[in-house]
């Protein structure tokens, strides 16, 4: 078994599925991997505007919809920001594959993108 914590916000794919794929990656005498990914999000809904909480859960969701794909218990993850996703009016998005909700803020919102790469 092996566990690996993520703290760092990373809106790359390329990055955050790398991270994953090495804790993921078969080893001997490894049968399980545990992932604990800690994402910023409008978890109090009152100091947040509108436009605030969307933009922080766009920022975070394609990295979620990622991790939570093969995640055994998927359904509790989505319980624990489903309501701050509706306050957002985002509940769409949670329902999204992971290249649907990256596809849709390139397209959208690409001014919220960090290239990690060249650090802007």
């Amino acid at each position: 078994m092996q566990s690996f914590g993520q703290n760092t916000s990373s809106t790359n794919p390329r990055e955050f599925v790398q991270r994953r794929g090495r804790v993921l990656r078969k080893s001997q005498g490894k049968n399980r991997a545990y992932i604990y990914d800690f994402f910023v999000g409008p978890w109090s809904l009152n100091p947040y505007s509108i436009s605030t909480g969307q933009s922080l859960l766009r920022r975070e969701l394609p990295r979620f919809s990622e991790f939570n794909s093969l995640n055994e218990k998927k359904y509790e993850a989505i319980k624990e920001i489903k309501y701050a996703c509706e306050y957002f009016n985002m509940v769409n998005e949670i329902d999204m594959k992971p290249w649907e909700v990256y596809s849709k803020i390139i397209t959208n919102y690409s001014d919220l993108l960090i290239n990690s790469e060249d650090g802007k």
